[in-house]
């Protein structure tokens, strides 16, 4: 699979879809235009120019809920682990990761957007968290509205059509 950028990626079978097996590294939208550097509320992953290559798009969170079904059903943890890189490349401390499931979920964190601290004239810039440690993925759709969060950094992982 190749992106806008002309960037190739792995990809594996999980049940019946077919995900990248990379985070999404493309620099602009399916019709050529650049993605801009988001600093406020934006939410590129929804925008109509489509962030993901020709006939493959941004995994729903029901997507996600089948894949992660079908990895596993132990618990949550043990799915995790199926999921994420083995070994020491690029994680902190990975005790009991497998990548059974040839997803190899990276440890990419997520950046907070820049914040200014009310009534105290501190404007504090977007900073990264949990590299290293953790991996967050954008989905097309949030469970939850209180976690709907267009403003943070995510990995993205794009399932075929």
């Amino acid at each position: 699979m190749t992106d806008q950028n002309g960037n190739t990626y792995k990809t594996v079978t999980i049940g019946t879809q077919v995900w990248m097996a990379e985070n999404l590294q493309t620099t602009k939208y399916r019709s050529g235009d650049p993605i801009p550097n988001v600093t406020n509320a934006t939410y590129a992953v929804t925008d109509s120019r489509n962030l993901a290559p020709d006939g493959w798009h941004v995994a729903t969170i029901y997507e996600w809920l089948a894949m992660i079904t079908f990895v596993g059903d132990g618990a949550y943890w043990l799915q995790e682990k199926m999921l994420e890189e083995a070994g020491g490349n690029h994680w902190i401390y990975s005790i009991g990761a497998t990548n059974e499931s040839g997803f190899t979920a990276l440890p990419g964190g997520i950046r907070r957007r820049w914040t200014t601290i009310s009534g105290l004239n501190i404007t504090k810039p977007s900073e990264y968290m949990f590299l290293g440690q953790q991996y967050y993925f954008w989905t097309q759709t949030s469970p939850d509205s209180v976690e709907y969060t267009p403003n943070l950094g995510k990995s993205i992982r794009c399932v075929k059509d």
